[in-house]
């Protein structure tokens, strides 16, 4: 009996949790392997600028995360009264009953916090919320102080752009907000009022569009001073109702204030006149928000995100705009981001800094070897062509120059230099002395080397000059210089010595119709000096006289 009894319960037991299953599976629509299901609300639709910026960097920041994401768009831009509002609610409650709860809810820009808030207990009850884009300070704080609420504020960064305008524009100190009647455009302006509260000199206008007629606006804009820098929050609508996208605005502000540069702390605009500044980086407020929501559903409490109320923004300035007003790249800080830039040198190296190093690495060892080769080459051609010792041209120059002449047939005309008893001072003051003289000795010759006359030394005492299209007279002349630079004593180590020299001279075709024989009639030239009592030069063509005389 005891057996039969276990086994009736046994068998009870086991119905119970046949028939609860089903009923556990109901009570939770998600299991281990389906997508998190996410509702995105937004204020506008994904036309509106800032929307797609905003998904973008929320599912980048998702991660690898399974999940699905229903958009819902409230397009306040157009539908903001409070009977939309009710007429959103009953069609997204009709939605929400059709299908399974959702475990993350993403409420974007001001109006749909507002929503979300409003109606979170009908709605989203126990549903944790993420917000981003929010313009009111004070409304983003109340909604963080929620259980199971966190998100980003949209601060923008005033300071930065006011550093930046002192920065750029130090002739310039008149600041014109421009801001809208839009929910928006109020939180931003109130963020504004506490700065300028902290900078009691700062000058500044606020201008609200939505007072103003199109035509009266048109004017308000035509009479700024040249002292001025629009700051513009948002400018979507005026007083006569026109609607205005970002390049709409951009263009009206560009037609009646050409000269005034404009900046943008809310989303970046680059049309017409618009500097650019620290822009409200809504790509890197979605990713913040996407991390958190990445850490939330895989189990992260909510509130153990804290609310964020830094700027997160980015400098951006336009190449244009740039050109417009004469901005200096060197007067910009370290992380701007050139919008439009030209391309050029400076830009390929900022975008591609390994391999620009890479390439000027490779460049300059390239330089330097280029550079050594020139100067092995240098020291080359001295090597082969100047005297070691007086630093003139050598034997191999000077020879190089008579075969040239010979090739080509050019005329040319050779003065051989002799010093006179050289060698007796070799012997009796020594070799050291006797370099000391010839290296001054070349000195002096060098001293007379010009167009008309080469210097160089080809042995021992022995030096030569080459004279191109020589003439009579050019010999003449440049003998009797040799003559008189050595009429003044040599000062040596040892003291002053007094030396004579011996020349001859021969040219081409004065003096002989065969181009080789020049050398040697110089030489003979000279040895007549050397016959006669030295210290004298002879040209040949005086030589041959004296022998037929």
């Amino acid at each position: 009996m005891k057996r039969r009894g276990f086994f009736s319960i046994f068998v009870g037991l086991l119905l119970l949790v046949t028939l609860l299953s089903p009923l556990q599976v109901c009570a939770s629509s998600r299991t281990l392997t389906s997508p998190y299901r996410i509702l995105v609300i937004c204020s506008y639709n994904y036309s509106f600028v800032t929307v797609p910026q905003h998904i973008n960097g929320f599912i980048e920041g998702l991660g690898d995360v399974n999940y699905e994401i229903t958009y819902e768009n409230m397009d306040a831009k157009t539908y903001y009264r409070s009977v939309d509002i009710a007429q959103f609610y009953h069609y997204l409650s009709y939605k929400m009953g059709q299908v399974p709860p959702y475990d993350l809810v993403i409420l974007m820009d001001d109006t749909a916090l507002h929503f979300g808030v409003n109606y979170r207990n009908v709605l989203f009850s126990g549903t944790p919320m993420i917000f981003l884009g929010i313009n009111s300070i004070s409304d983003a704080t109340t909604a963080a102080a929620l259980n199971d609420v966190t998100g980003i504020a949209e601060v923008l960064d005033y300071e930065s752009n006011y550093k930046l305008m002192q920065d750029i524009f130090p002739e310039r100190d008149h600041i014109v907000i421009l801001s809208d009647a839009s929910n928006t455009c109020t939180g931003e302006y109130i963020e504004f009022m506490k700065f300028a509260a902290n900078h009691p000199d700062l000058n500044y206008t606020v201008v609200n569009t939505s007072y103003y007629s199109t035509e009266g606006f048109a004017r308000t804009l035509e009479e700024l001073s040249d002292n001025s820098v629009i700051f513009c929050l948002d400018f979507s609508t005026d007083g006569s109702d026109k609607i205005y996208t970002q390049q709409g605005a951009a263009a009206f502000i560009g037609e009646h204030a050409p000269s005034i540069p404009v900046f943008n702390p809310s989303a970046a605009n680059f049309y017409g006149n618009f500097v650019g500044g620290y822009s409200y980086s809504y790509v890197d407020a979605g990713k913040k928000a996407g991390e958190m929501a990445r850490g939330i559903l895989n189990g992260t409490d909510p509130d153990d995100y804290p609310f964020v109320t830094s700027a997160v923004s980015k400098l951006s300035i336009e190449q244009g705009a740039m050109d417009t007003f004469g901005i200096k790249y060197s007067a910009l800080p370290d992380d701007v981001t050139i919008v439009n830039e030209r391309p050029s040198l400076a830009t390929f190296y900022r975008g591609h800094t390994l391999i620009s190093n890479l390439l000027l690495l490779i460049f300059l060892l390239l330089l330097t070897i280029i550079v050594i080769l020139i100067g092995f080459n240098i020291r080359r051609h001295q090597i082969i062509n100047q005297d070691f010792l007086t630093k003139v041209p050598n034997r191999s120059f000077l020879n190089n120059r008579i075969h040239a002449a010979k090739d080509t047939q050019t005329t040319y005309g050779i003065i051989m230099v002799d010093l006179d008893n050289f060698k007796t001072i070799n012997d009796t003051l020594g070799h050291t002395i006797g370099d000391e003289l010839l290296l001054a000795f070349a000195t002096r010759l060098k001293a007379l080397t010009d167009k008309d006359v080469i210097f160089g030394r080809i042995g021992g005492d022995e030096f030569m000059g080459f004279m191109p299209n020589p003439t009579y007279e050019k010999a003449d002349i440049i003998c009797q210089k040799i003559v008189q630079t050595m009429s003044a004593p040599f000062h040596l180590s040892t003291g002053s010595i007094e030396i004579t020299a011996s020349i001859g001279c021969a040219m081409y075709p004065q003096d002989t119709d065969n181009v080789m024989l020049v050398t040697r009639l110089a030489d003979q030239a000279l040895y007549e000096v050397k016959a006669t009592g030295k210290n004298d030069y002879r040209l040949f063509r005086d030589t041959l006289k004296a022998k037929r005389s």
